[in-house]
């Protein structure tokens, strides 16, 4: 469901604009190597999450799966 959904956005051009955001090089110098790299993202990863859950009632339950890393 997730790869669907995903792939769902990406044919919207949401995940274009949501690429660009990420890559614009004012969000590029604070979101990168500052202290403000995980709040930045947690809220960028709300907002990709919102967008796929915005497309169709059969995505609202998607969520970006989270790997703990420190396992």
């Amino acid at each position: 469901m997730y790869h669907e959904a995903v792939n769902a956005l990406k044919d919207s051009s949401v995940y274009d604009a949501l690429s660009n955001i990420h890559r614009h090089p004012v969000n590029k110098a604070v979101t990168h190597g500052t202290s403000a790299f995980l709040p930045w993202h947690r809220v960028f990863l709300f907002l990709f999450e919102e967008s796929v859950r915005s497309l169709d009632p059969k995505y609202e339950c998607v969520t970006v799966p989270y790997w703990d890393w420190a396992q």
